[in-house]
């Protein structure tokens, strides 16, 4: 697969356009289609409710002034890969 030899790869959209922005020589397409509604988080001790709300502060922030685009465009950018842009909803504390 990473020698561009299969037609297509079946997976989690943001782990496909991992992978393929690491390939030199393939451009990788992700296709438009949501096979889940797999949420994706950042894992905390249970019951830390200031930790929580720092870190639902943190990703809210990094939407609000373009920090997550870039990191996005800057890592995966080269992959056809529509990226979500607007803040999640994110799980209260």
């Amino acid at each position: 697969m990473a020698d561009g030899r299969a037609d297509a790869m079946v997976g989690d959209d943001l782990l496909i356009a991992g992978f393929g922005a690491r390939l030199r020589d393939v451009k990788l397409e992700i296709a438009g289609l949501r096979l889940t509604t797999e949420r994706y988080g950042v894992a905390l001790r249970s019951g830390d409710p200031v930790a929580c709300r720092k870190i639902n502060e943190v990703i809210t922030s990094m939407y609000a002034d373009g920090t997550m685009k870039d990191l996005l465009d800057k890592h995966l950018g080269r992959v056809g890969f529509r990226f979500e842009t607007e803040l999640p909803r994110l799980e209260t504390c």
